[in-house]
């Protein structure tokens, strides 16, 4: 059976201290175990998400609704072997000033995202559902919409993870965050990390009413883990 775990780690003072972990019902234990880190975006009704709601129960609340219960659905669907990290920031943080960072958890300090992965997988090795001496093998950071910040502040930071960045994946909604090709830049500056559905700045008055059913597709960075497929 598939499990989704709701860790209680602490990025900081302001965000919720709550992340989701997902290993899907395949999953088979190795010493080497493939990551993809998902940033949500800000909570808002457009996507079919409350903010009232994602206050009270963060990511486990987010996971759940409409347009979003495919990143669990298809990652299982897909027998691809790897475990889903999702942690909880702010209803709205899509801000490169430097005052918003606390909004997303800090992830823009040196070592702040090694401290996530690390927190997320200690307690998988102290269950058995990893082996104790697990190494973390691909690294796939995806986010949707404002996640597309932290996810940038990421790859300017200092971390001990870094060698293992696959792919950074950016999933759209019908406005997606307004430096995607500052953060363009800097993934192709720091390979084997690549960079899948960047637009540049958002025509937000011409796309409004055009706004799409499903505006993006989870399988996208599945694939990233197996590209020839």
């Amino acid at each position: 059976m598939p499990t989704t775990l709701y860790l209680p780690i602490k990025l900081n003072k302001t965000v919720l201290p709550k992340v989701g972990v997902f290993i899907p019902e395949h999953f088979k234990p190795s010493a080497a175990v493939d990551l993809i880190v998902y940033f949500h975006g800000n909570i808002l009704p457009i996507c079919k998400t409350e903010p009232g709601l994602f206050k009270t129960k963060g990511i486990e609340y987010y996971l759940d609704t409409p347009l979003f219960k495919c990143l669990r659905e298809e990652l299982n669907a897909s027998k691809a072997n790897a475990i889903l990290i999702a942690p909880t920031f702010s209803t709205k943080f899509g801000s490169l000033t430097a005052t918003w960072s606390p909004r997303y958890g800090n992830l823009n300090e040196d070592g702040k995202f090694d401290f996530l992965i690390n927190e997320a997988l200690t307690p998988l090795k102290g269950s058995k559902a990893l082996p104790a001496d697990a190494q973390i093998g691909k690294i796939i950071l995806s986010a949707h919409s404002a996640g597309g910040v932290p996810m940038m502040k990421i790859l300017s930071a200092k971390q001990r993870t870094e060698s293992k960045y696959h792919r950074m994946l950016g999933l759209r909604m019908y406005v997606f965050w307004h430096r995607t090709v500052e953060g363009l830049a800097i993934c192709q500056s720091r390979q084997p990390v690549s960079a899948f559905s960047s637009t540049g700045r958002a025509r937000q008055a011409n796309q409004r009413a055009q706004r799409p059913q499903k505006f993006h597709r989870c399988s996208t960075w599945l694939r990233a883990l197996h590209p020839a497929q």
